[in-house]
């Protein structure tokens, strides 16, 4: 079961509704597919007999509009914890996040095709116990060589942040008709950069080198659509949000990570790991062409 709404740690602990939103060059972004689900204005949908929904919880939105209270699609019964079905308009938000005639059209952020997006912690959704389960991104690791390996746009945009220092990120916006979209590139060596705010970028140009930061030698790749976030109290505002999404539509964690059937990322094996399948993606319109298979 795709797990939109719920973490449930280890024995004992507290299930976890979301993670708090992240900042990226100073850019938002929410990690968060209840809030997500409120701002959609989709209904929790029917509760099962003997169940009730958990109870509603305070989240700090920021963007001007501060604490909201949020009720997450999960139900109860006391013991046991389940979520509910996504409703219509996140599916379809999910599925076509800048509308229905869009596509983003994006290709892979690097150059190197023996890199690939490895399942073993770096996935949509990890296998941890803890408030960083939700990723909200993929993890690009290094190939066989271990070079610090370049990163380029996945699609033409223009910088919309960046941080001039090592260990970076960088947000491109893209415009598609009168809608936007983020893609986001963590990780990066942009200590003598000369890329600026306000610049154009073009699809696969070049934006920096991994860091060699300890630790941390991946790219860490998102990208955001936005949708409107309706404060409480009077007077009522729709701030427009950015909200992390699943351009590749895995969304899932499977511990059975070596069997295919169950498991639901890119597999991590080298060379060519984007030539391999993914086993349930559902987006293969967001990329120029399929990095992923020529099988789809």
């Amino acid at each position: 079961m795709p797990k939109y709404f719920m973490h449930l740690p280890g024995s004992g602990s507290n299930p976890i509704y979301w993670r708090r939103r992240q900042s990226f060059a100073g850019i938002p972004i929410h990690i968060n597919m209840n809030l997500l689900s409120v701002s959609l204005r989709d209904s929790p949908g029917t509760v099962p007999p003997s169940f009730r929904l958990v109870p509603r919880v305070g989240y700090n939105v920021g963007s001007g509009i501060g604490n909201i209270t949020i009720q997450p699609r999960v139900v109860t019964d006391g013991t046991n914890f389940h979520e509910l079905p996504i409703g219509p308009r996140l599916k379809n938000f999910l599925d076509y996040p800048i509308g229905e005639m869009n596509r983003m059209n994006l290709r892979p952020p690097f150059y190197d095709t023996t890199l690939g997006v490895g399942d073993s912690g770096g996935g949509w959704f990890r296998d941890n116990n803890d408030d960083s389960a939700w990723h909200g991104g993929f993890d690009v690791a290094r190939g066989p060589d271990r070079s610090l390996f370049k990163v380029c746009a996945a699609a033409r945009g223009t910088i919309l942040a960046i941080s001039s220092r090592d260990n970076a990120p960088l947000v491109l916006e893209h415009k598609v008709g009168r809608r936007s979209f983020l893609t986001i590139y963590q990780h990066l060596n942009l200590r003598r950069t000369r890329l600026r705010v306000g610049q154009t970028i073009g699809r696969g140009e070049e934006l920096a080198r991994i860091s060699d930061a300890p630790s941390v030698p991946h790219l860490h790749f998102m990208v955001a659509a936005q949708s409107a976030i309706v404060s409480r109290g009077s007077p009522r505002l729709a701030i427009p949000a950015w909200f992390a999404i699943d351009a590749f539509g895995v969304y899932d964690f499977y511990l059975r990570r070596t069997n295919r059937q169950t498991y639901n990322y890119l597999p991590d094996v080298s060379p060519n790991s984007w030539s391999a399948r993914i086993q349930g993606a559902v987006h293969p319109i967001q990329w120029t062409s399929q990095p992923l298979s020529s099988m789809m």
